[in-house]
């Protein structure tokens, strides 16, 4: 019995055996402090959100649907608006798409719809932790399939995994956070090969690698794509994501999925920021100029630093925490990465424009000027970029 439970007068409800043992993700919230009003200016760059507000057609959106009033009723359960407009972005039929409350939502549904208890999943590391939490919230077993390279796609890693009875296989592209790129190529061949296997293609930054798999979903429906507007669009605040799949995948998802989990508000907003996808394409080619800029200013400082096809960088260092310590210091935050498999030494960093990824320069130079860790030597000019497969 806790400590807390001897005051109750019956006992605390214990979770299912797969709960029990889990671990909550839990990043480091530096939310508030960012936005503080202090000196100098804090940079929220560790959880690779926008660093500008949304097209101002979101708020305008927001505004219209309220001055209607109508938040006492329940929201459209079709979406109809909201998957017509994400249609005509993807090209893909309003039938193969799933709205849900976040893409993280999208996962958590698709592991609990296909997956029973005890299924495997095949999870290239390092990744985005909070699959693993969803997928071992279900019950499932994570088989961990490591890269000789963690920065390069690993064909026989993979083959072998998938010939060792994973029933699905989770593949964040880009990859959060060492920004590989599952191509099209690579994917329709192993599903094809191994076409009783899931292929979960987590496209959350799509918008900034132009790659994506979901023309395949109609042929290969093993394969199933999932985005968000949290990224690019700059709605992380609205919780907004969607499922692109063959129709009849969409339609059992459909069975366990609440079509009341995406609110009215965040349904307009969404296809307010779909009336100007040119503000959104607008600041991903900013992100994509200061993204190299910055890894150039890194590589010249004498820091290995490798650019991704996301909105983030990683540089290297031999004691990240001290750094990332040094950083947060000067209201700059950052993500140390080096507890992640093959992650030794990395720090992600976020990407903004060009003036954040300057004062982001700065503060690492003074970070440099006040240590006395050594930096690993730098490589010549980008050969470090990601391999396109």
């Amino acid at each position: 019995m806790s400590k807390d439970s001897k005051h109750t007068l019956t006992p605390i409800p214990k979770p299912n055996k797969a709960v029990q043992t889990l671990s909550p993700y839990d990043p480091a919230n530096t939310r508030d402090a960012s936005l503080r009003k202090t000196y100098p200016v804090p940079l929220k760059l560790d959880w690779n959100e926008s660093t500008r507000p949304p097209s101002p057609n979101v708020v305008q959106a927001i505004r219209n649907h309220l001055s209607k009033n109508h938040l006492n009723l329940y929201p459209d359960i079709a979406v109809k608006r909201l998957r017509m407009a994400i249609s005509r972005y993807t090209g893909l039929g309003a039938d193969h798409i799933l709205v849900t409350n976040g893409s993280d939502s999208a996962l958590e549904l698709i592991v609990r719809t296909f997956m029973d208890p005890g299924s495997v999943v095949g999870v290239p590391v390092p990744t985005y932790s909070h699959f693993v939490v969803f997928s071992r919230g279900a019950g499932l077993q994570i088989r961990e399939i490591m890269y000789q390279d963690p920065f390069q796609v690993d064909w026989n890693a993979l083959r072998a995994a998938l010939n060792d009875g994973v029933s699905m296989l989770y593949l964040p592209s880009p990859s959060n956070p060492t920004g590989i790129v599952y191509h099209g190529e690579l994917v329709k061949r192993m599903a094809r090969r191994f076409e009783n296997v899931i292929f979960l293609l987590d496209e959350a930054y799509f918008e900034f690698s132009g790659t994506t798999c979901a023309h395949l979903v109609d042929t290969y429906p093993n394969i199933i794509v999932t985005r968000t507007f949290s990224k690019a669009f700059g709605m992380a605040g609205l919780r907004v994501g969607y499922v692109l799949a063959h129709p009849e995948v969409v339609a059992t998802l459909s069975k366990l999925h609440n079509p009341k989990s995406v609110a009215s508000l965040n349904q307009a907003a969404a296809v307010g920021a779909l009336e100007d996808v040119e503000y959104m394409s607008t600041y991903v080619k900013r992100v994509r100029a200061a993204r190299e800029w910055t890894v150039d200013q890194l590589l010249k400082m004498g820091i290995d630093a490798r650019t991704t096809h996301a909105n983030y960088i990683l540089f290297h260092v031999d004691n990240p925490h001290d750094f990332v310590r040094g950083l947060h210091d000067l209201n700059c935050f950052v993500r140390d990465r080096s507890s992640m498999p093959g992650m030794d030494g990395w720090i992600r960093v976020t990407v903004g424009t060009m003036d954040d990824m300057r004062q982001f320069v700065n503060r690492v130079a003074v970070v440099l000027s006040g240590t006395r860790q050594s930096i690993r030597p730098s490589m010549n000019a980008y050969p470090n970029k990601p391999d396109l497969i």
